[in-house]
């Protein structure tokens, strides 16, 4: 197995680029594949990025669409993710 910080490079890399590489790392729960496991936490990810984003520039979200704001947000994740757990600073 990766040193940890390998380990947590290669977790974030997969979920904003949906990179196979994590999922050798990634029990399943008998319920849940790794592929399943890790489609969560890509949408959760996605998810609270993309509130986060509205919250801060309303006025470009309501522009356009809801649909081109998420399209454009997931866009925007994954070519600049956070650097930081601080979701102000985003």
């Amino acid at each position: 197995m990766s040193a940890l910080p390998e380990l947590q490079k290669e977790f974030v890399d997969s979920i904003l680029g949906e990179q196979p590489e994590i999922l050798p790392h990634i029990k399943s729960d008998g319920r849940l594949t790794p592929e399943q496991r890790m489609q969560i936490y890509r949408n959760n990810t996605f998810f609270i990025l993309t509130d986060n984003l509205k919250a801060t520039f309303p006025a470009t979200a309501a522009l356009g669409s809801t649909e081109f704001f998420r399209y454009a947000a997931r866009e925007f994740i994954k070519s600049d993710p956070p650097e930081s757990g601080d979701m102000n600073t985003y």
